[in-house]
């Protein structure tokens, strides 16, 4: 190189003076199931032309266009950082591993404790248990349904 610094590029759709938010999608992974079938509905809604520039993170198998996808990777569930531009994270499960530790603020959804009466052993049960004050506690907002 010549001495000069290199330029970082930036994605098309981080210059666009919306807000950004991104929309946990991880549970699109489970296809013919209720998690599934909300996020496609949360796709589908915020995928359209509204106020807010929105983003998906979703496995690499999940069909989204690629200028507004972002991959989940297997090191997310141990630190996860969401892109510095993101004013809100979505995270559409309470189970879930993979909550930014950035500042950014998050929306926490609860959506049923049917965990407690399946067949799952009790260690599984209390860590679920444990995640969840844990969500509300980093969440800016917290949504039941």
């Amino acid at each position: 190189m010549d001495g000069k610094k290199s330029k970082k590029l930036i994605p098309l759709a981080y210059l666009s003076h919306k807000p950004k938010i991104v929309i946990d999608l991880d549970r699109m992974k489970y296809p013919n199931t209720g998690m599934y079938n909300y996020c496609e509905s949360l796709f589908q809604y915020f995928s359209q032309d509204t106020d807010l520039d929105c983003f998906f993170y979703a496995h690499p198998k999940t069909t989204i266009p690629s200028d507004k996808k972002l991959e989940i990777k297997p090191l997310d569930s141990f630190r996860l950082k969401a892109p510095k531009e993101i004013a809100l994270w979505h995270t559409t499960s309470q189970l879930s591993d993979r909550i930014p530790i950035s500042p950014v603020k998050l929306v926490f959804t609860i959506h049923d404790l049917n965990f407690l009466y399946g067949n799952k052993p009790q260690w599984q049960q209390d860590r679920h248990l444990r995640q969840i004050p844990q969500g509300i506690n980093r969440a800016a907002f917290v949504a039941s349904i």
